[in-house]
């Protein structure tokens, strides 16, 4: 049985029945929404559901989705007075568009239900219906991202710092999990992979790819059909085919692929769980045999953005503050370069050309995370070692907007995506009024230039599957971005299955940020995306003696966002030096 036919089978129709009303202007994101609202079982969580879609219709003024769905999906215990509810003055007109229509109509049964719940003396209601509306709100922004993320410009960097006076730099935040709600029902985990599903489809569709049929019209295939499927198997047949076993939402299907030229490098590179395209070159029996794979990868021909100024960027990560061998003084020495502190006049002048520092996960070594992990720790105690961290930063001068995400030794939980570090345990880290603190992984834009930041929790495994070795971590990178999507393979490292799914990469980005294997590596792709692995203020670990990784500690990447000039800073145990300077990518 496939992964969509294991998990409550029975409501397949109705989400064939949805996807048939919405057409193809429906996101995934309004999909899951929408189911929630169908199966919604609680009435607070039903409520605030329909507030959200109230609130979205307002705002933008555009049919987010169409009136038949709307009512389609509020055919629940608590939806069913809104259908028999239905008054003529609220109907659709060419003056009054579907948008109005909706919202107008929840507006009618909202009102009257929050009405009654403070009659009844709820007020814990409230609080949770804002959360649960601004959860709801992020998963319809995703797929508008330039209306969405001028509502979450997060700070104009400063003014006005010690006398002297800079230009204020646009930060905006387009994407990042700000909470991780864990729901384990196979439910969930059934609609996480219809998410991710529908979002990579919707990237392949791009592509300009005819004849989109789906499992169930297989039988009546022509040569230079296609198929989009998630894939379930992938194995070499005795005769030496490939074999590939896939599924779209209407059932399975097995694929033959004959291992010969571009076809058999293309089969290498396939990853269990991603979503791909196949053309059919004919159909024998149950098989269809397939002479092409379409990977919703990059187009290698792209426009790159700019910064108008030359705004620079040091990007580091894996301070492991806290651990036995965190490198102190290489880390006193990366302030010292940052706050001017240096003999030579152009080290001080690039310092001040830096106006943001991304500090990509594990700033604490953690308690816990792996066994016997107390025996490497100096600090035993996770408060302590934030705050140790927090004091660190603060010396950091004012005029440089620090970016802080988790990594997986960080006290955000131990899955994908994280939320932010939680401020009960890094509450001097929220004091710092330069400080943003994020989740993992985060889409952010400085000054026209999207930089996606992962910590990179699990690019060990993608490596080992690839058989590619970890000295060079941007490889692997570059077979993320061939599946767009940032840990492919179920079941390699705990993945949170909540909507929407921030792994998948929907949003091109100029600049992708990884740390974790504590190693610098840099390198550009065909499509012209800077990617970044950075180094650690780590010295050798038990971890990496067993992985045979030998880091490259105190290397710090400095990007120009106008140019993508890149200098790598080395900070030893005496001074911050320039290794490699200005080098164009």
């Amino acid at each position: 049985m496939t992964i969509m036919q294991k998990i409550h089978r029975h409501r397949v129709k109705d989400i064939e029945k949805i996807l048939l009303s919405v057409g193809r202007n429906m996101d995934p994101s309004a999909l899951m929404l929408l189911l929630n609202l169908r199966y919604g079982r609680k009435e607070s969580d039903f409520l605030s559901i329909c507030k959200s879609i109230s609130n979205l219709c307002d705002e933008r003024n555009i049919d987010v989705v169409t009136v038949d769905v709307v009512f389609e999906a509020l055919r629940n215990k608590y939806g069913r007075v809104i259908i028999n509810n239905r008054s003529k003055k609220n109907e659709v007109t060419s003056d009054k568009p579907q948008a109005a229509y909706i919202s107008a109509t929840l507006r009618d049964y909202i009102s009257t239900k929050e009405s009654d719940l403070v009659k009844e003396g709820k007020p814990e209601f409230r609080e949770v219906k804002k959360e649960l509306i601004e959860e709801q709100k992020n998963m319809m922004d995703i797929y508008s991202k330039e209306e969405s993320s001028s509502k979450r410009v997060l700070d104009l960097s400063v003014s006005n710092v010690g006398g002297l006076k800079y230009k204020k730099t646009r930060l905006e935040i387009i994407r990042t999990p700000e909470q991780v709600y864990i729901d384990d029902t196979a439910e969930a985990f059934r609609n996480y992979f219809v998410d991710r599903y529908l979002r990579i489809k919707k990237i392949l569709l791009k592509k300009g790819l005819s004849n989109i049929i789906t499992t169930r019209s297989i039988k009546s295939a022509k040569r230079g059909d296609h198929l989009i499927l998630i894939v379930r198997e992938k194995y070499k047949s005795r005769g030496g085919a490939g074999i590939i076993v896939g599924e779209d939402l209407e059932g399975e299907t097995t694929l033959v692929v004959p291992l010969e030229g571009n076809l058999a490098l293309k089969f290498k590179h396939i990853f269990l769980d991603t979503v791909l395209a196949f053309r059919i070159s004919r159909v024998l029996n149950q098989y269809c045999m397939i002479d092409d794979i379409i990977f919703p990868e990059i187009p290698r021909i792209r426009e790159r953005h700019h910064a108008n100024d030359n705004i620079k960027v040091a990007i580091i990560g894996d301070l492991h503050i806290g651990s036995k061998v965190f490198l102190k003084n290489q880390f006193e020495n990366f302030i010292s370069f940052l706050s001017g502190k240096h003999h030579d006049r152009d080290m001080r002048e690039l310092a001040t050309e830096i106006r943001f520092v991304i500090i990509n996960g594990d700033i604490v070594d953690g308690v816990g995370v792996y066994p016997e992990q107390k025996k490497e720790l100096e600090i035993v105690d996770i408060y302590k070692q934030y705050e140790i961290a927090a004091d660190y930063i603060s010396q950091l001068p004012e005029d440089k907007e620090v970016i802080i995400l988790p990594g997986n030794h960080d006290a955000a939980g131990k899955f994908i995506p994280q939320p932010p570090i939680p401020r009960e345990v890094a509450e001097d880290l929220y004091k710092l009024s330069n400080v943003k603190m994020l989740g993992n992984p985060s889409l952010i834009r400085i000054e026209n230039v999207n930089v996606l930041i992962y910590h990179g929790y699990g690019l060990e495994h993608i490596a080992a599957y690839m058989g590619l070795g970890l000295d060079e971590p941007t490889k692997v990178l570059i077979e993320l971005l061939r599946s767009r999507h940032l840990m492919p393979q179920w079941g390699k490292i705990p993945i949170a299955p909540i909507i929407p799914d921030h792994l998948c990469i929907d949003d091109i980005p100029d600049i992708l940020v990884t740390s974790h294997l504590h190693i610098a590596d840099i390198r550009i792709t065909a499509g012209g995306i800077l990617l970044v692995s950075t180094g650690a203020f780590q010295g050798l670990t038990t971890w990496q003696k067993q992985l045979g990784i030998s880091p490259t500690v105190g290397v710090v990447p400095i990007v120009d966002l106008k140019n993508y000039r890149t200098i790598v800073l080395n900070c030893n145990g005496e001074e911050c030096s320039i290794i490699d300077r200005e080098k164009k990518y």
